[in-house]
This record gives C-alpha cells, sequence and structure tokens, in this order.
C-alpha cells in the first residue's frame, strides 16, 4: 500500500541489547506491508547498539528515529510507587508521525505486529470512503473516523466506564488525524491524583490515551471536556459517547490482523464487557441515531452489569494499601 506509512513505537532493547522480539515485529510487518514507509520511533542508547539496529533496519528498508528519553512520569502514594510512561510514548509516538510522508499513516507498538493486511480494505471503507453512521459535525475532531483497536477502546457504559478513553495501541486514518491524537503537551506530576469511584480506581488523574484525546479535542474546539477519572456526570457520558462515535471506529484484533503476544498473556478477561467493540460501537450509532434499541442490547447491559459488581467489590478492597500493594505486584505490567 503505498499511500502509507506505518510507524512503530516504543523500546527496541531489551536490557542493554536490541529485542529481537521488537526486530521480529518489524519484518513481519514489512513482509505483509512490502510498499509501505516504515518508521520505526524511539529512544537513543549507546552508538554501537544504535548502529547496529539501523544496519538491522536498513535492511528491511526501514528509517529510525531517535529521540531523547523524557523518562517516566513517578508519583507515590500509601501503597508505594506508581509509573506513567505517558511522556515515553508521546514522544516518540510524534516524533515517528513527524516523519511520515505518506497521506494515511498506521501506529502501533515495537510489542506488536500485523501479520496481514485485514486494515487495507477497512482504511478504503472507513476513512478513504467515509462509510459508516453519518458523523455529528459538533463533535467532529479528525478529517475523518480514525481505525481503532478494541483493545483499552474503554466504553463509557462498560464494566470499567472510563470516560473519553480510545484505545493507544494501534490507531489508522489520515496521516493528519493521527498526528493530532499525539500533540498533546507533555505531563508533570500533577497528573498523579488518584481517582475513585464505584467501580472504578486509577492513581492517574488521567491514563495516557485519556491525556492525548482530550488535548486533541481542545486544540479543535478550544474546550477542555474531561476533568479527569474522578468525572462521571451523565452529561460528561453523552460527551465521550458522542465524540468516540464522530471520530473513531473500532475493530477486533483478528479484522485488524493485529497480533499482540503480551495481551494473550497478561490480559485475557481483565476488563471483560468493558470495550468498543464493532459490534457495541454500531449499536451505539443507532442510539443516537434515534433508531430502535437493538436485541442484543438488553443482555449485553445485563452482563456489562453483572460483571461490573466485581470490579465495585475489587474497588472496595483497593482503598486499602495493602491490598494495592499486592494489586500492583500481580497485575501491573510493563
Amino acid at each position: 500500500m503505498k499511500n502509507l506509512s506505518i510507524v512503530f513505537q516504543g523500546p527496541i532493547l531489551r536490557g542493554a541489547t536490541v529485542c529481537m522480539s521488537a526486530v521480529s515485529n518489524i519484518r513481519r510487518t514489512r513482509e505483509a506491508f512490502p510498499e509501505a514507509e516504515i518508521i520505526v520511533s524511539s529512544w537513543r542508547c549507546t552508538p554501537g547498539t544504535e548502529q547496529y539496529f539501523r544496519t538491522l533496519m536498513a535492511e528491511m528498508r526501514v528509517h529510525v528515529v531517535l529521540s531523547y528519553d523524557p523518562g517516566p512520569l513517578v508519583n507515590y502514594d500509601e501503597s508505594g510507587q506508581w509509573v506513567s510512561n505517558l511522556n515515553r510514548q508521546l514522544v516518540s509516538s510524534a516524533a515517528g508521525l513527524r516523519c511520515a510522508t505518506r497521506p494515511l499513516s498506521l501506529k502501533l507498538r515495537t510489542d506488536t505486529c500485523l501479520s496481514g493486511r485485514g486494515v487495507v480494505p477497512l482504511l478504503q471503507r472507513y476513512v478513504l470512503d467515509s462509510e459508516g453512521p453519518g458523523r455529528e459535525m459538533h463533535y467532529s475532531v479528525f478529517k475523518k473516523r480514525v481505525i481503532n483497536a478494541s483493545w483499552f477502546a474503554r466504553d463509557a457504559r462498560g464494566s470499567l466506564p472510563f470516560l473519553f478513553h480510545p484505545g493507544d495501541i494501534f490507531l489508522a486514518g489520515l496521516t493528519e488525524d493521527v498526528r493530532l491524537f499525539f500533540s498533546a503537551p507533555l505531563a508533570d506530576e500533577s497528573l498523579f491524583s488518584p481517582a475513585r469511584r464505584p467501580g472504578l480506581w486509577c492513581a492517574w488523574r488521567f491514563a495516557p490515551e485519556q491525556w492525548f484525546w482530550i488535548h486533541a479535542v481542545r486544540s479543535v474546539t478550544g474546550k477542555m471536556e474531561y476533568e479527569g477519572n474522578f468525572a462521571y456526570a451523565r452529561e460528561k457520558v453523552e460527551a465521550s459517547e458522542r465524540y468516540y462515535l464522530a471520530n473513531f471506529v473500532p475493530f477486533e484484533s483478528g479484522k485488524l490482523d493485529l497480533y499482540w503476544k503480551k495481551y494473550w498473556r497478561r490480559y485475557p478477561l481483565r476488563g471483560l464487557f468493558s470495550l468498543y467493540t464493532h459490534s457495541r460501537w454500531l449499536r451505539l450509532a443507532e442510539v443516537y441515531s434515534g433508531k430502535r434499541e437493538h436485541p442484543l442490547t438488553l443482555p449485553d447491559r445485563i452482563l456489562t452489569y453483572v460483571w461490573r459488581i466485581g470490579y465495585i467489590l475489587k474497588v472496595a478492597l483497593l482503598c486499602l494499601p495493602i491490598i494495592r500493594r499486592l494489586a500492583k505486584s500481580l497485575f501491573v505490567h510493563r
């Protein structure tokens, strides 16, 4: 696909040496997209390691962009240390996308790959041909919709009701739109503001995806639509849904030919009934277009509510610092 730039963002080292798993992911994607422009955007390393990596990438006709590492954001509470790599992701994603020269761009991570070309017809249909439900112009931030992997694209009424939380693992659309998503300012320690409400506990005021998205919205509308994870008023839920409908279209990983080994090792069933699948997205579009409720909506809501009860109980336990320390040791994977 000659009009596509593929930007890999993330670490290229494992310890002090080049991560061959990342190299394998890039190679596999190059085999699926022989004509695409491929860019790897990561952080500076030792001259010898950098040269070795550049040589490997040159063999695959892959451009390399290496930035200075802004480091993690670190803060503490009674349970110990909390770490966010928001700025690392922002700097490397933006640097890679600035180098993209094709009209369409696809952003993914160095620990993921594309095993096939499933995204190609979706780009044609939903981006170039603007297929899908009509967009509410009042909520339109991007020029065209951006294709979004369902992974971590949180449903505002799901079992984990984060608002303004599109997925950031995979985005594909017009290059200018994907760049806009990663145009937020760098965050500082003020991001750390533990938020708690029934069914949701978060150490950070905004997750990275939320930080990127609300600042993209702000750059176009001039409004800060969301104050952080402690806010859950009905009008905020509706705004979150309408902005997502107008600007993203989610698909499951199999439809995109997207492979992420870490997901299947670490995350299966975590966040069940909390994500925007394509079918949930279509049903949401029907709600806002005034159509009759889909027959699957009610059983889906019941299952979501049952699953959410478990999260409500979990949040009650997370109020205890000793439980938070245990949860971090078991479930926080970087």
